[in-house]
């Protein structure tokens, strides 16, 4: 049984030293989860805590619902206002002017420190601030796991720019983009799918994949979250490195997550399939995610 308290990676001289303490407790985190969170989450929360600083701020975490008692013990801010993408049990019904949810509310915990949780989204926030009683606009923001599911990032990083101070911070990782060699995003697939394949298949060409492998629902309900399910947004890597330069942040750090040469997957794949992959991708790489600090 580990003896680590989680307010101790928290309380390091920086974040090397939190990730290694972190790192030790790997099995421990894994199999007991406090809070809610894993090794992985707690990797970034650690790397969020320390690259942009959450403490004694006013923190929207966007797309996300961290335990309050962990926020109030851990990370200390002023402020935290968590908003979800609600993306988890449903797809949205998208149109050109908004994401439509059901269910809509409001959650406030009494603590020493406001805290706030809905999932209104971030158009509602946007629209009007009267639902917190923080109505100053938030100087850090942290979203872990997503933008991969923005519809309209221009529009979101437009929204959340309006919403942010001066010298505020953005902390974002996110994963997979439709570029990663497992595109569909789904972590209880009925069926692993051959890297890549969701990029030189068509849709009616992994269904008849799928067909063979699997029965019939299994496999119409994999091929959708492929190609149809609104969970991810499937922009390519060229798309996302235009949304880097005309948002209204400026683009303090970026890393792509496991990037790849296309041309390095010709030892397991055709050149045929490596020319399409090329095409798809408009780019002679690949990646699965990015992390980003952004500044206002």
């Amino acid at each position: 049984m580990s003896n680590l308290n989680l307010k101790d990676l928290f309380d390091q001289t920086d974040r090397s030293a939190a990730l290694t303490c972190l790192t030790k407790h790997h099995d421990y985190l894994e199999e007991c989860t406090p809070y809610g969170l894993g090794f992985g989450d707690l990797w970034h929360l650690i790397d969020a805590y320390y690259s942009i600083g959450l403490e004694g701020m006013n923190v929207l975490e966007f797309g996300g619902q961290l335990d309050p008692t962990f926020i109030k013990i851990c990370l200390r801010p002023a402020s935290w206002c968590s908003i979800t993408l609600d993306l988890y049990n449903s797809d949205y019904h998208f149109d050109e002017r908004s994401l439509v949810r059901d269910g809509i509310f409001v959650t406030t915990v009494d603590s020493d420190f406001p805290y706030y949780y809905s999932n209104l989204g971030l158009q509602a926030i946007y629209q009007s601030n009267s639902f917190f009683s923080n109505s100053a606009k938030f100087n850090r923001v942290i979203s872990i796991a997503a933008f991969e599911h923005l519809r309209q990032p221009i529009l979101c990083l437009d929204q959340l720019h309006s919403l942010c101070t001066p010298n505020a911070l953005i902390y974002s990782y996110f994963t997979p983009t439709w570029s990663a060699p497992n595109g569909h995003h789904w972590s209880y697939a009925s069926a692993p799918i051959p890297e890549y394949s969701h990029l030189y298949f068509s849709h009616e060409e992994m269904l008849s994949y799928l067909l063979l492998k699997q029965g019939p629902n299994s496999s119409i309900i994999l091929a959708h979250f492929i190609y149809k399910s609104t969970r991810i947004n499937r922009l390519l890597p060229s798309e996302w490195e235009f949304t880097f330069r005309t948002m209204p942040f400026g683009l303090l750090e970026k890393t792509s997550i496991s990037e790849i040469s296309i041309e390095s997957l010709s030892a397991n794949m055709s050149h045929k399939r490596i020319s399409i992959l090329k095409d798809q991708l408009r780019s002679d790489s690949a990646c699965s995610g990015y992390r980003l600090i952004l500044a206002k």
